[in-house]
C-alpha cells in the first residue's frame, strides 16, 4: 500500500502541481497515479500486488533458493524475488531475524529461513544454497553472516519490512547488491578493501548506492525501477 500521495509511476506530487489531482487505483485502492497514461505504464509491475488492501497482511518478498529458481528455466535473477502476501502472524515477525547492514540504513529488512528456523528439513540441502539470502544477512563489523547461515544453505527464505511496510521486489534486489557492494568493500570479492567497513554502512553511502542502482537498471530498460523513493 502506498503510503505518501504521489504518483507510483511518475512520483508527481500536486502539491507541486496544483491543476493535478491523483486518483486512487479503483481496484485495490492503495496507490495514487496521475492520469490513465501513468497507470497503464505502471500496471506490468503494480499488477502482482494490486489487491485490496488487508491490514492483517503485509507484502514480502520470497527469495528463491537455487533449485527452485533452477526450475523457472531462466538467468533473469530478478526472477529470484517474488510478491506474496502474508498474515501478520507469520513467524517471521516473531523468529525472524532482522538483517543488520540494511537495517543500519533505515530499512528494518526480517529475514526467515524456514530451514534455519527449525520448520522445514534440509533435505535437499546440496539445493538448498542461497547466496543473496546469505549476503543479506552478513554483520557490519565483518561482512560475514553468522555461522549457521555459513554451514547450512537457507533454502528458501522469505524476506519482509518488521514495520509491516509493503516491500517490492526491486527494493529486495537492490538491497542485495547493496549487501554484495559491501562484501566487496571488506576485501572479500574480487576487489581490494576500499574503505573503512563501519564508516561504510550507513544512510548516506546506501541512498547513493541505491539511487545509482535505480537509474542504471531504468537505463537498462527494466520496469520498476522508473522512480525511487525515499525512504524506502
Amino acid at each position: 500500500m502506498s503510503t505518501t500521495n504521489t504518483c507510483a509511476k511518475c512520483n508527481l506530487n500536486p502539491e507541486d502541481w496544483t491543476s493535478e489531482k491523483l486518483k486512487l487505483c479503483s481496484k485495490c485502492r492503495t496507490v495514487y497515479y496521475c492520469n490513465k497514461e501513468c497507470q497503464n505504464n505502471h500496471w506490468p509491475i503494480h499488477k502482482p500486488m494490486c489487491k485490496p488492501h488487508d491490514p492483517q497482511q503485509t507484502w514480502a518478498i520470497q527469495l528463491l533458493d537455487k533449485e527452485e529458481f533452477t526450475k523457472l528455466g531462466t538467468e533473469e535473477e530478478s526472477a529470484r524475488f517474488r510478491h506474496i502476501r502474508i498474515p501478520n502472524t507469520h513467524p517471521i515477525f516473531r523468529t525472524g531475524e532482522i538483517c543488520p547492514i540494511v537495517a543500519r540504513c533505515g530499512i528494518p529488512l526480517l529475514i526467515y529461513s524456514p530451514v534455519l528456523h527449525g520448520r522445514l528439513s534440509p533435505e535437499r540441502d546440496a539445493q538448498l544454497e542461497n547466496q543473496p539470502a546469505v549476503y543479506l544477512r552478513i554483520e557490519p563489523h565483518d561482512a560475514f553472516a553468522p555461522f549457521q547461515w555459513q554451514i547450512q544453505n537457507p533454502g528458501t527464505v522469505i524476506l519482509a519490512r518488521r514495520d509491516h511496510r509493503p516491500l517490492t521486489r526491486e527494493a529486495a534486489e537492490m538491497m542485495w547488491k547493496w549487501a554484495s557492494k559491501i562484501i566487496h568493500a571488506a576485501g572479500f570479492g574480487t576487489y581490494d578493501g576500499w574503505g573503512p567497513l563501519e564508516g561504510l554502512v550507513n544512510p548516506a553511502t546506501f541512498q547513493m548506492f541505491s539511487r545509482d542502482y535505480y537509474e542504471r537498471q531504468t537505463e537498462k530498460g527494466r520496469l520498476g525501477f522508473d522512480s525511487f523513493y525515499h525512504p524506502l
